[in-house]
């Protein structure tokens, strides 16, 4: 769970969770409809909520995770990482940002596929030269406003994530990714999350 911090509405809270498959899911709220635990909260969150929004999404094929160095998002844990030189990332007043870049793409059947081969061969260049970040999350909306496609990341601080957009500018093959991102956008749109004290993306 996030709460918003920059790039757009902040008055909003941001849920992410994980399912196996759909019946997964509807198992899940099934059994949520029946937690006294679940509905105290939904009870008590109802008269400070103006609006919902729900997304369904499907992760990356796995070769994109793969060629990435990671697991995919379900199995994500914040790590510490450092900067080159071997300086430790992030300090006592340093507050974790997550970046959430979410790719609007033109209508159409092979956008989302291109993309990912974008990201594929990108991604790499895009992580080594970054230093500091990690990628919690890559996929695309298969339930709601379809052809999204997103992309989660785990900084210890907003500076940190600035200066390492600075660092992956370098980097010639994520260069040559986000020409084809922009080719094949609408709309693209980053925001920053804080996570919560109780989530499990600190």
């Amino acid at each position: 769970m996030f709460t918003a911090d920059t790039g757009g509405n902040v008055s909003r809270v941001v849920h992410l969770y994980h399912f196996e498959d759909y019946r997964a899911r509807d198992a899940t709220r099934r059994a949520a409809a029946t937690n006294a635990d679940w509905q105290r909260y939904t009870d008590a969150a109802r008269s400070c909520i103006l609006t919902k929004e729900s997304t369904i999404l499907l992760q990356a094929p796995a070769d994109v995770y793969a060629a990435a160095g990671i697991g995919c998002a379900s199995a994500f844990k914040a790590a510490v990482p450092s900067v080159s030189g071997g300086a430790a990332a992030g300090g006592p007043d340093d507050q974790v940002v997550y970046e959430l870049r979410n790719y609007r793409l033109r209508p159409g059947r092979n956008g989302v596929k291109a993309l990912m081969a974008a990201f594929k061969t990108g991604l790499p260049s895009k992580l080594a030269a970054d230093g500091v970040g990690q990628l919690a999350l890559l996929a695309h909306s298969d339930v709601g406003l379809l052809n999204q496609v997103f992309e989660v990341y785990r900084y210890p601080s907003a500076q940190h994530l600035i200066e390492s957009c600075e660092r992956s500018r370098g980097a010639a093959e994520w260069q040559e990714a986000k020409a084809k991102a922009y080719e094949l956008c609408e709309q693209f749109h980053i925001s920053f999350l804080h996570p919560t004290r109780f989530s499990r993306w600190q």
